[in-house]
């Protein structure tokens, strides 16, 4: 069975993790809410499937000041059946954010292949690619991210009307490529770009031996919304996450 959140703590890997009782609390140096959260894995195989468990106070105060400690805001990623952990957050006080819907798709053969020369994979990315996902809110820490993970991988550099104007991100581990960091900039949204973009990854993908696609959307971003479920992807899990707000 896939495990989405292993596949993206492979391919969109924190700085370091640190296993404190049932949670694994993740640094990510600035490259946000997924790499710099706490998430609650208790050992015992299906613990996490149970809503019943539930997570000592204790551990959770374990959690808080090592993330504190790390000079991250205490986040934590709350997972489907993880019900009696988000009550406690939310009785502390931690606000409730980026609600995630997480969607899968096998690969087939002959799956929609982009036009020649609206999209291209490369590694390592080219200055062009780093510019257009600086300028579009995936800065150097976030980009740092995609230079730790270690399997195979790849940029994408989409283009309109001859000019780049978008980028992307896949990573591979086991046989799932993980799409990350798919923008486009402002004025070229809404003409096939990013479907252009997700083709040729899936392209590269193929010949990689990735048999499944793999991605995470925040709920509010609608128009990506549509356009994964119009490529066929179909909804696997769902997060979202409780913060530490101020005092």
């Amino acid at each position: 069975m896939m495990d989405p959140y292993r596949i993206s703590d492979a391919t969109w890997p924190p700085v370091g993790c640190t296993r404190i009782g049932d949670f694994i609390v993740r640094r990510g140096a600035g490259g946000g809410g997924r790499v710099s959260s706490a998430s609650w894995e208790p050992a015992a195989q299906g613990a996490h499937d149970t809503d019943g468990q539930e997570a000592e106070t204790s551990q959770i105060d374990a959690a808080i000041v090592a993330m504190r400690q790390m000079s991250q805001v205490p986040q934590f990623q709350i997972r489907p059946h993880q019900r009696a952990l988000d009550r406690a957050l939310a009785a502390r006080g931690f606000a409730k954010l980026d609600p995630t819907r997480v969607f899968s798709m096998p690969l087939a053969d002959g799956q929609e292949a982009p036009a020649p020369l609206r999209a291209f994979c490369h590694w390592p990315p080219l200055a062009i690619t780093q510019e257009i996902w600086t300028e579009n809110g995936v800065g150097p820490a976030r980009q740092a991210i995609m230079q730790r993970a270690k399997g195979p991988k790849t940029a994408v550099l989409g283009r309109l009307d001859e000019h780049p104007v978008g980028a992307g991100y896949f990573a591979i581990h086991d046989d799932i490529v993980m799409i990350h960091a798919v923008v486009v900039e402002k004025r070229a949204r809404q003409k096939g770009v990013a479907h252009n973009m997700i083709a040729e990854g899936l392209r590269w993908a193929k010949t990689q031996g990735a048999r499944h696609l793999l991605l995470a959307v925040v709920e509010d971003n609608l128009p990506a919304l549509r356009l994964y479920r119009k490529l066929g992807l179909t909804d696997c899990s769902a997060y979202h996450y409780r913060r530490e707000t101020a005092a």
